[in-house]
């Protein structure tokens, strides 16, 4: 059945219970995306030398197209089933799943909307038809089953991390084999095609306890609406944060910069995106059960989860940071070789992220979705007016830098957020970045044994 909470008044053995739930999936999740992520790196590692830097550069914009109108048209369907009491309830969720059908319809007639424009803009005429082509993607993920998002609500990590191996493992072979025969951009985009019909199949195969069919339930509709209204937002600003600096780039320096910048980004965000996993997947739905029932324990339990959270996380980012030059020249063939420093520059970002992420989880799990809003719009202003000029004054690495420095705002946004809420502790947020020093320092000290250099 998933999982069971504890009662409201929570003994010591109970919330022992929950931090021990919420350790076991913390781990699930890393190990899950772990997982994925060295099968990602071990196809890209094969792919890079069978095709061109510009296919990949061509599969990052079709890529943010996908992404963005996915991000523009986000209300919050999963967030809406994880927080609501009624997430369980077989009509809300048919609703859910009827809203989500529309949407990606809708998705995919906008994709073919952009494809003409898009490939006018970057000057690449293979744009237009990869565009066509890619919206049936969304499609697709419209009509995935909801029962991802029950796994999700009840927290079964295991079975969620094992659809999504499945999915990369079918992603990839069906990427390699198509390469083998096409040299083509055209295999990254039929592979990925090919992993999400499995996702698809394999969502609407897992014994849940109800099977999806077209409903409507209008009260159900406001709610997940009503919810989503700040995720909306949200959604926007945190594409344009993300996404503005290939959608210039490409624009800028070309596609073939930007294939090596995508790599830096993979590199970079690899740690990054396992810190987003734990604190969606296993953070957020234990800390709005907490608030929920027992909101007078929820900044000790925010903190005993971040302890171990941070620990792990921070000092790894920082022998990234020293490091990360060093494991794409051993790796990567020399036309890549510029991803390298990008890379270094980058982790700065991906500290910081790793800071705010857990604290928007919690302010969102006590109902103010509104301070990720905020933070998604600093970040997206920080983007879209540093970029530019950080390329103006520096070229690509002032392009980067920009990138990097864009989400310090966050902590003046977050930060007192919490205070005014009485959930901050400065002392012990202290102990994060303490974590990266740490990591960067003793990266530096192997460094400098290996090759004589300390940074």
């Amino acid at each position: 059945m998933g999982l069971v909470y504890p009662p409201a008044e929570m003994g010591d053995d109970r919330r022992q219970q929950l931090r021990e739930l919420v350790f076991r999936n913390s781990v699930v999740e890393v190990l899950g995306y772990g997982v994925t992520q060295a099968i990602r790196l071990g196809g890209n590692l094969v792919l890079t030398r069978m095709l061109s830097p510009e296919a990949f550069g061509l599969m990052a914009i079709v890529q943010i197209v996908l992404f963005g109108l996915t991000m523009l048209s986000d209300v919050g369907i999963l967030q809406a089933v994880i927080q609501n009491r009624r997430g369980d309830d077989e009509r809300f969720l048919n609703t859910a799943w009827t809203l989500q059908a529309v949407r990606g319809a809708s998705l995919c007639g906008a994709t073919w909307v952009v494809a003409y424009p898009a490939s006018l803009f970057y000057e690449e005429p293979i744009l237009f038809p990869l565009l066509l082509a890619a919206g049936f993607q969304l499609l697709i993920a419209g009509f995935e089953s909801t029962s991802l998002f029950t796994l999700r609500r009840r927290v079964e990590s295991l079975k969620l991390a094992t659809i999504e191996v499945g999915v990369q493992i079918a992603a990839l072979i069906g990427i390699i084999g198509i390469a083998l025969i096409w040299r083509s951009v055209w295999a990254l985009l039929i592979g990925a095609a090919m992993g999400g019909v499995v996702r698809l199949v394999w969502s609407h195969l897992i014994d849940i306890g109800y099977r999806n069919r077209f409903a409507w339930d209008e009260e159900a509709r406001r709610e997940i609406i009503g919810f989503g209204r700040w995720i909306f937002g949200s959604s926007i600003a945190s594409f344009l944060s993300t996404q503005s600096d290939r959608l210039m780039l490409g624009r800028l320096l070309g596609m073939a910069t930007l294939g090596v910048y995508g790599i830096a980004l993979m590199l970079s965000d690899a740690i990054g995106a396992a810190v987003s996993k734990v604190v969606n997947g296993v953070f957020y739905p234990a800390l709005s059960r907490i608030h929920n029932e027992e909101p007078e324990r929820l900044r000790s339990e925010y903190y005993h989860a971040r302890l171990r959270f941070d620990g792990a996380a921070l000092p790894a980012i920082g022998v990234l940071a020293v490091g990360g030059d060093l494991l794409v020249e051993l790796l990567w063939d020399p036309r890549y070789l510029d991803a390298g420093w990008m890379l270094r520059i980058l982790c700065l970002r991906v500290a910081v992220q790793c800071m705010m992420l857990p604290c928007e989880a919690c302010l969102v799990a006590t109902g103010e979705s509104r301070f990720g809003f905020a933070r998604s719009v600093t970040t997206m202003l920080m983007i879209v007016v540093g970029v530019p000029v950080g390329f103006h004054l520096g070229g690509a690495e002032g392009l980067v830098w920009a990138v990097a420095l864009s989400e310090l705002p966050a902590v003046f946004i977050l930060w007192p957020a919490f205070a005014r809420r009485g959930l901050l502790l400065l002392r012990r947020e202290a102990f994060a970045p303490l974590c990266f020093v740490v990591g960067a320092g003793l990266a530096s000290l192997l460094r400098y044994a290996l090759t004589g250099v300390w940074f």
